[in-house]
Protein backbone atom coordinates (compact mmCIF):
# COMPACT_ATOMS: atom_id res chain seq x y z
CA UNK A 1 0.00 0.00 0.00
CA UNK A 2 2.54 2.33 0.82
CA UNK A 3 4.42 1.73 -2.72
CA UNK A 4 0.66 2.27 -4.57
CA UNK A 5 -0.04 5.40 -2.09
CA UNK A 6 3.06 6.41 -2.32
CA UNK A 7 2.58 8.03 0.65
CA UNK A 8 4.63 6.79 3.89
CA UNK A 9 2.65 4.89 6.80
CA UNK A 10 4.63 5.66 9.84
CA UNK A 11 3.87 5.12 13.19
CA UNK A 12 5.11 7.30 16.20
CA UNK A 13 6.36 3.87 17.65
CA UNK A 14 5.69 2.56 21.43
CA UNK A 15 6.70 5.12 23.30
CA UNK A 16 4.59 7.58 21.78
CA UNK A 17 1.26 5.28 21.97
CA UNK A 18 -1.15 6.00 24.21
CA UNK A 19 -3.96 3.43 25.77
CA UNK A 20 -7.29 4.78 24.73
CA UNK A 21 -9.10 3.00 28.10
CA UNK A 22 -12.52 1.43 27.19
CA UNK A 23 -12.83 3.66 23.94
CA UNK A 24 -9.63 2.33 21.83
CA UNK A 25 -11.39 2.93 18.55
CA UNK A 26 -12.90 6.56 19.45
CA UNK A 27 -11.22 8.81 17.13
CA UNK A 28 -9.67 9.64 13.53
CA UNK A 29 -8.39 6.99 11.31
CA UNK A 30 -6.41 7.38 8.85
CA UNK A 31 -5.13 4.62 6.06
CA UNK A 32 -6.15 2.60 3.09
CA UNK A 33 -7.73 -0.64 1.38
CA UNK A 34 -5.96 -2.43 -1.42
CA UNK A 35 -8.28 -4.26 -4.09
CA UNK A 36 -7.42 -5.82 -6.74
CA UNK A 37 -7.69 -3.69 -10.23
CA UNK A 38 -7.09 -3.34 -13.42
CA UNK A 39 -8.72 0.74 -14.23
CA UNK A 40 -9.35 1.20 -10.11
CA UNK A 41 -6.61 1.88 -8.29
CA UNK A 42 -5.19 -1.33 -6.31
CA UNK A 43 -4.57 1.14 -3.21
CA UNK A 44 -7.06 3.69 -2.01
CA UNK A 45 -6.73 6.16 0.77
CA UNK A 46 -9.59 6.52 3.48
CA UNK A 47 -10.66 8.57 6.58
CA UNK A 48 -12.67 6.93 8.99
CA UNK A 49 -14.57 8.29 12.01
CA UNK A 50 -14.89 5.73 14.95
CA UNK A 51 -16.73 5.54 18.07
CA UNK A 52 -17.98 2.66 20.35
CA UNK A 53 -20.04 1.09 17.91
CA UNK A 54 -20.75 3.29 15.01
CA UNK A 55 -18.74 5.72 12.54
CA UNK A 56 -18.28 6.67 9.42
CA UNK A 57 -15.49 7.09 6.50
CA UNK A 58 -14.75 8.75 3.28
CA UNK A 59 -13.26 7.75 0.34
CA UNK A 60 -12.57 7.33 -3.59
CA UNK A 61 -16.45 5.56 -3.22
CA UNK A 62 -17.93 8.24 -1.63
CA UNK A 63 -19.31 8.95 2.13
CA UNK A 64 -20.02 5.75 4.16
CA UNK A 65 -21.79 4.48 7.44
CA UNK A 66 -20.07 1.63 10.13
CA UNK A 67 -21.51 -0.17 12.08
CA UNK A 68 -19.37 -1.90 14.53
CA UNK A 69 -19.42 -4.83 16.43
CA UNK A 70 -16.15 -5.36 19.02
CA UNK A 71 -15.50 -8.80 19.72
CA UNK A 72 -13.32 -10.81 22.23
CA UNK A 73 -9.68 -9.95 22.46
CA UNK A 74 -8.40 -7.76 19.82
CA UNK A 75 -10.74 -8.59 16.67
CA UNK A 76 -12.63 -5.96 15.41
CA UNK A 77 -15.49 -6.06 12.91
CA UNK A 78 -17.59 -3.67 10.64
CA UNK A 79 -20.03 -3.29 8.06
CA UNK A 80 -19.37 -0.69 5.79
CA UNK A 81 -22.45 0.56 3.54
CA UNK A 82 -22.41 3.51 0.84
CA UNK A 83 -25.07 5.76 -0.34
CA UNK A 84 -28.46 6.46 1.25
CA UNK A 85 -29.88 3.43 0.30
CA UNK A 86 -27.18 1.32 1.60
CA UNK A 87 -27.14 -0.87 -1.05
CA UNK A 88 -23.70 -1.64 -1.71
CA UNK A 89 -21.90 -2.36 1.50
CA UNK A 90 -18.85 -4.26 2.20
CA UNK A 91 -17.37 -6.28 5.66
CA UNK A 92 -14.24 -5.95 6.92
CA UNK A 93 -12.80 -7.78 10.10
CA UNK A 94 -9.38 -6.77 11.65
CA UNK A 95 -6.80 -6.86 14.42
CA UNK A 96 -6.75 -4.05 16.89
CA UNK A 97 -3.19 -3.33 18.09
CA UNK A 98 -1.21 -0.20 19.47
CA UNK A 99 -3.35 2.10 18.03
CA UNK A 100 -3.45 0.51 14.38
CA UNK A 101 -6.37 -1.72 12.70
CA UNK A 102 -5.14 -4.36 9.85
CA UNK A 103 -6.83 -7.44 8.29
CA UNK A 104 -9.13 -7.66 5.42
CA UNK A 105 -12.58 -7.10 4.21
CA UNK A 106 -14.95 -8.53 1.38
CA UNK A 107 -18.72 -7.97 -0.31
CA UNK A 108 -20.88 -10.29 1.45
CA UNK A 109 -22.45 -10.26 -2.22
CA UNK A 110 -19.53 -11.28 -3.92
CA UNK A 111 -17.45 -13.10 -1.26
CA UNK A 112 -14.78 -13.52 -3.81
CA UNK A 113 -13.94 -9.77 -4.28
CA UNK A 114 -12.10 -8.66 -1.27
CA UNK A 115 -8.70 -7.19 -0.19
CA UNK A 116 -6.91 -5.99 3.02
CA UNK A 117 -6.62 -2.90 4.79
CA UNK A 118 -4.33 -0.95 7.04
CA UNK A 119 -5.80 2.14 9.48
CA UNK A 120 -3.96 4.35 12.07
CA UNK A 121 -5.66 6.21 14.86
CA UNK A 122 -4.60 9.69 13.59
CA UNK A 123 -2.63 10.41 16.77
CA UNK A 124 -0.48 7.27 16.27
CA UNK A 125 0.69 8.78 12.68
CA UNK A 126 3.93 10.50 12.25
CA UNK A 127 2.74 14.56 11.71
CA UNK A 128 4.40 13.87 8.05
CA UNK A 129 2.38 10.42 7.39
CA UNK A 130 -1.21 12.03 8.53
CA UNK A 131 -0.91 15.26 6.66
CA UNK A 132 0.18 12.83 3.38
CA UNK A 133 -2.77 10.88 4.25
CA UNK A 134 -4.98 13.42 4.68
CA UNK A 135 -4.07 14.79 1.27
CA UNK A 136 -4.66 11.47 -0.54
CA UNK A 137 -8.51 11.10 0.31
CA UNK A 138 -10.80 11.30 -2.34
CA UNK A 139 -14.59 11.75 -2.51
CA UNK A 140 -14.77 10.69 -6.16
CA UNK A 141 -12.88 9.06 -8.48
CA UNK A 142 -12.56 9.64 -12.32
CA UNK A 143 -11.49 5.97 -12.46
CA UNK A 144 -14.79 4.24 -11.60
CA UNK A 145 -16.47 6.94 -14.25
CA UNK A 146 -13.83 5.58 -16.72
CA UNK A 147 -14.87 2.10 -15.96
CA UNK A 148 -18.61 2.46 -16.53
CA UNK A 149 -17.63 4.25 -19.72
CA UNK A 150 -15.89 0.81 -20.68
CA UNK A 151 -18.24 -1.12 -19.35
CA UNK A 152 -20.74 0.55 -21.63
CA UNK A 153 -18.86 0.39 -24.56
CA UNK A 154 -18.58 -3.47 -24.41
CA UNK A 155 -21.88 -3.46 -24.57
CA UNK A 156 -23.16 -0.89 -27.20
CA UNK A 157 -20.15 -1.44 -29.80
CA UNK A 158 -21.33 -4.71 -30.25
CA UNK A 159 -24.42 -3.70 -30.85
CA UNK A 160 -23.61 -1.28 -33.57
CA UNK A 161 -21.81 -3.90 -35.43
CA UNK A 162 -17.94 -2.75 -35.11
CA UNK A 163 -15.78 -2.88 -37.97
CA UNK A 164 -12.73 -5.73 -37.31
CA UNK A 165 -10.45 -2.63 -36.86
CA UNK A 166 -12.42 -1.76 -33.72
CA UNK A 167 -13.49 -5.13 -32.74
CA UNK A 168 -10.26 -6.77 -32.60
CA UNK A 169 -8.59 -4.04 -30.46
CA UNK A 170 -11.59 -4.23 -28.08
CA UNK A 171 -11.72 -7.69 -27.30
CA UNK A 172 -7.77 -8.15 -27.18
CA UNK A 173 -8.03 -5.11 -24.99
CA UNK A 174 -10.54 -6.88 -22.83
CA UNK A 175 -9.02 -10.36 -22.49
CA UNK A 176 -5.84 -8.52 -20.96
CA UNK A 177 -7.86 -6.71 -18.56
CA UNK A 178 -9.62 -9.88 -17.32
CA UNK A 179 -5.98 -12.15 -17.37
CA UNK A 180 -4.54 -9.27 -15.19
CA UNK A 181 -7.41 -8.63 -13.04
CA UNK A 182 -7.65 -12.26 -11.87
CA UNK A 183 -3.81 -12.25 -11.73
CA UNK A 184 -3.79 -9.42 -9.30
CA UNK A 185 -7.20 -11.09 -7.31
CA UNK A 186 -4.94 -14.33 -6.82
CA UNK A 187 -1.87 -12.72 -5.36
CA UNK A 188 -4.30 -10.44 -2.93
CA UNK A 189 -5.77 -13.71 -2.05
CA UNK A 190 -2.60 -14.80 -0.26
CA UNK A 191 -2.54 -12.13 1.59
CA UNK A 192 -6.18 -11.85 2.22
CA UNK A 193 -6.07 -15.36 3.16
CA UNK A 194 -3.28 -14.99 5.84
CA UNK A 195 -5.73 -12.40 7.62
CA UNK A 196 -8.77 -14.79 7.74
CA UNK A 197 -6.55 -17.49 9.28
CA UNK A 198 -4.78 -14.68 12.30
CA UNK A 199 -8.37 -13.51 12.81
CA UNK A 200 -10.46 -17.02 12.92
Amino acid sequence: MTRELGVPLELVGERGYREQGDAPLAGEWLGAFAQPGVVLNLATAMRAELDRDAGSSVDEYGAATLTITRHEGDRVEWRKAYGSGQHQSFVYVGRLAHGVLAGYWYSPRSPRFGGVFWLARTDQLTEASASALRAKVRSWSWRRHALRALMAGMIVVPVLGPAPVIAIPLVGSVWLGLWTLNRRREALADERLQWERLLH
